[in-house]
């Protein structure tokens, strides 16, 4: 009986171990190193934009008016009038599974196994964040960045250093 227990045990710290990588992938614990988790508070429309624990949230009067959904890992965010419109945006950098999410184009496949960085863009409304538009995976991936005056600089992964504008329908790289 005892020769019966040892395959049966191993096999079970086999299955358990896989179980255990799988659940932690899928929280985004096996995300690049050299990500930087900001954690930050920003005035927003009389309100507080949060970023704590990977989590974007703007509350206004002890409400939560708008929340990064489960599975959007936010390493970093920025309120600016990108678009020049008068308005404020959020923009902010998203690690999620997906290369397009549910929108990809037709000579694409999908691809939801892999986390990958998105820049999203969305405005903020009175009391709520409404989508202005959001990135297919970023390549090179954005180390740091900063927003000023409509522009935004970014340094990526490499340490290159480029200056991007908003322009019709998307953001344009000018230098």
């Amino acid at each position: 009986m005892n020769e019966l227990k040892k395959p049966l045990l191993a096999l079970a710290a086999v299955f358990s171990f896989v179980f255990l990588a799988i659940f932690l992938y899928n929280r985004g614990l096996f995300l690049p190193r050299w990500i930087v988790w900001q954690e930050k508070e920003q005035d927003l429309h009389g309100g507080e934009l949060s970023l704590h624990q990977r989590t974007l949230t703007w509350r206004k009067d002890n409400r939560i008016l708008w929340q990064s959904p489960p599975g959007w890992y936010v390493s970093d965010a920025a309120v600016s009038d990108f678009d020049s419109d008068g308005n404020d945006e959020v923009l902010f950098l998203v690690w999620r599974k997906g290369n397009y999410g549910s929108s990809h184009p037709f000579w694409e496949e999908p691809d939801n196994d892999g986390f990958y960085q998105h820049l999203y863009i969305f405005e903020a409304a009175e009391e709520t964040l409404e989508r202005q538009w959001m990135s297919s995976a970023l390549l090179p991936q954005i180390h740091a960045w900063q927003t000023d005056a409509g522009r935004m600089t970014v340094i990526d992964e490499y340490g290159e250093t480029s200056v991007w504008i908003w322009q019709g329908f998307g953001v344009v790289r000018i230098a």
